[in-house]
Parts: structure tokens; sequence; C-alpha cells
């Protein structure tokens, strides 16, 4: 069911003149059940939708509520303004917005990203009583796409990178992830079906769209993938059960000549810390460096949090460089939203803008900035153990889970 133009306009004009006097139902309340939504992550191919699935209730209270899935992933959503005409979604951890008119069967509107200074909207639908993400027929599948996969991302240019895609076909459904050497895709959904491929996910940070063929020969071609007006591509695969990618641990690394990190930047109070600080004097300590806006950091601070609960009374710091944007109120606003939904209790300091260069220049004691996140772990006597490039979240499944056992036990090494 595509995105009709004409709604799109009418959308724009109703978040900007204000709602109409539209309802959903005779008691101005959203009907609970299960909704198909789909926006349009590029405005120039508005063939291309992205669609997730998303429930609303209204429970024991007159508040609605709203659960988005992707997968094994479900993201409540508790920040909801509902009138009689209008349903407006504040979603968590991240800065993205939701504003959307009501009619009878759907939703029209707009979603807003907000993401390290920059911003941009797409238009927005859902369907009432459509649980399907992807509405194709089901066919037997060409082949079974089930396994790990070699991917090209925008094979034959300059920017040509190596992934890995490890997928999981049921019948007509699909679920995976793509790995890479920063991170991973986090939990994608989808359908596979004739010689159709494509996966989806939408948590407020990652808007992702994966298209493709399944050709005769057991190969993945023609793929399109789409994150937003700034972030899309090409890509196809072979599969490889053999296929890796570059050790995490060997990528960022502490320059020639230096021998520790140091730095000195304001907490969300304007207050300057540096590791140097007597709180941190035979402590061991993880500094973080990451983006209020990543969804990679997400996962790594949701860990970390719940480390950072087991071993701080054992003697664990951490300290996570936010780089943001030039805009310290509204960088403090951004990270403030990020480290409470996450309930972090550690510190959070802004550090910058997200520009990988700008951020580099203010840590000249590494050889440079490749991935938010990037983590780097230093004993009680100030020694840097290991310094990981990227985080491979829960749904990565085992990879995540090996990443995990690696962490704690050098941080239980360190302790």
């Amino acid at each position: 069911m595509q995105i009709n133009t004409r709604n799109y306009l009418l959308a724009i004009s109703f978040c900007i003149s204000g709602f109409a006097l539209t309802s959903c139902n005779s008691n101005g309340k959203l009907q609970s059940g299960d909704w198909r939504a789909v926006i349009i992550p590029d405005t120039t191919r508005p063939d291309l939708e992205l669609p997730f699935n998303i429930e609303f209730s209204y429970g024991n209270s007159s508040s609605i509520l709203a659960k988005i899935r992707n997968a094994d992933e479900i993201i409540e959503v508790t920040e909801i303004v509902e009138t009689d005409d209008s349903l407006i979604l504040h979603l968590p951890v991240f800065e993205g917005t939701i504003k959307a008119e009501k009619k009878k069967t759907k939703l029209i509107g707009i979603y807003t990203h907000k993401a390290a200074g920059r911003t941009w909207s797409v238009p927005f639908e859902a369907f009432r009583g459509e649980n399907d993400r992807f509405t194709i027929p089901d066919e037997p599948a060409l082949f079974d796409v089930s396994g790990k996969w070699k991917v090209e991302i925008n094979p034959e240019s300059p920017g040509a990178e190596i992934q890995v895609g490890e997928f999981r076909a049921e019948g007509n459904h699909l679920t995976g992830t793509f790995l890479t050497t920063i991170g991973d895709y986090r939990y994608l959904e989808g359908k596979v079906s004739g010689d159709q491929f494509m996966m989806s996910c939408f948590d407020g940070a990652h808007s992702l769209i994966f298209t493709a063929r399944l050709s005769e020969n057991g190969e993945i071609e023609e793929g399109i993938f789409c994150g937003g007006p700034y972030w899309k591509g090409t890509w196809r695969a072979v599969k490889d059960p053999d296929v890796s990618l570059p050790d995490a641990t060997q990528l960022t690394y502490l320059k020639s000549g230096y021998e520790s990190i140091d730095f000195s930047f304001p907490d969300l109070l304007g207050q300057m810390v540096s590791p140097e600080d007597e709180k941190y004097n035979n402590k061991a300590l993880i500094i973080q460096i990451i983006g209020s806006w990543c969804p990679n950091c997400m996962d790594e601070t949701r860990y970390f949090a719940e480390l950072y609960r087991k071993y701080k009374t054992k003697g664990l710091e951490i300290i996570a460089l936010c780089y943001e944007s030039d805009d310290f109120e509204a960088s403090k606003r951004a990270i403030f939203r990020f480290k409470n939904d996450l309930n972090a209790a550690y510190t959070f300091l802004h550090a910058g803008e997200s520009n990988k260069n700008k951020a580099s220049q203010t840590l000249p004691m590494i050889n440079r900035v490749i991935s938010y996140p990037t983590s780097i772990f230093i004993n009680k006597e100030g020694e840097i153990q290991k310094i990981f490039t990227g985080f491979t979240g829960p749904g990565t499944g085992k990879h995540f889970d090996n990443l995990a056992s690696e962490m704690t036990s050098l941080i239980e090494s360190m302790l």
C-alpha cells in the first residue's frame, strides 16, 4: 500500500497549520490493536516504502501506549499526546517524533528525525488492523536465504565496503541483521517471497529498508538500502560461512609517544571533568566515545549501565564522551534524554561535534575516531588494556554474547 503524495502534502499542511477536525471514532480515542505503519525515508524515491509494526493500547488507564516491533525487539512509547483528532508520539531515547492526524481507519502525518544537529522530516501513514510488515503475496522463496553472507555495500565504487549478513528464514518470515566494522544494523525483520528479499527496521534512530532480488545462481543481487535522505546505496551478497570482519580491538590504538588518555570536557551541569580528577584515582575506567543519536551507542550504553550497577562498588567508573552539535544547550537536552531513558548512572560529558575529524582532534592521543561507539578500557594504574571499535548489540545474537563475555572478563581482571 503506497503512501499517497496528496496525503503527504495534506499532512505537511496539517502539521504546519494545526490539526484538522476529524476523529478516529465516536469517543475520540484511537482504536487499540495492530497497525501497519509506513514512512518514505527518501522522498526522491516515493516507491521505496519502509514499513514497521505498531500496536496501540490503553490498558487500565485512559492514556494511550504504543509498542513498535522489530523482530525480537519491542520498543515501548509512553510519551504520547492524544486529542480527538491528532496523535503525537515522542520516541524514547532519541529525539524523533511522529505527528499524525486521525482518520477512521488510518493515521496520516510526518515522522521527524533529529540527530547531531541535523533534522529531516518524511511522510508517515499507519493502517488499522494490518499486521503484515510487507504486503506482497506469500510465495515459496527461490531458495533458503538462512545463513551467513558476504555483503558488498556500494560495490564497484570508491566507497565499497564488506559487511556480514546473517539471516534466518522461517517460511516467508525473515529476520537477521548486517554486521559491520563499526557495529550492526540491529533488529531487522521482513519477508522473502519468490525472488523478492525485503527487511526493515524502525527504532527512532535506525530507519532502514533493504530490498533485493534472489538470483537463479543462489546469490542476492540488485540490492537497495536506504536509511533516510542522506544514507542510501546499493548492495549484493554471496553466501559465505567463512566471511569475517577485522578484529574490533585492533582498529583504534594509542599513538606513539602517548602513554594515557587525557581530556577535560564539561558535564551536563557545565562542570569540567577529567580522568585525572580525584574521583577516578585507583579506579578501573571505561572511556566511552558515543553520540546520543547513535543506535549502536544506545545498545552499548544499555549494557554499560548494567555493568556499572554491578561493578561500581568494586571500583569501576565510566565516562561517556558525547559528540553532538556545537550547541551545548541543545546537546545537553539530547544527552539528558538518552542518559535518563537508558537509566545510565555514570558520567556523561559534552565533548564536541559529531564530525569524526573534529572528534579526532579532541583526542590527539589515539590514531582517530573511527566509530561511534568506541570504548577504551583502562586499569587502576592508568594503563590502556583494550580499545573496542564499534559495538555488536543484542540484535546479533551470539556475537553480542561473545563480546559481552569478553568485556565482562576484562573488567573483572582490571578490578
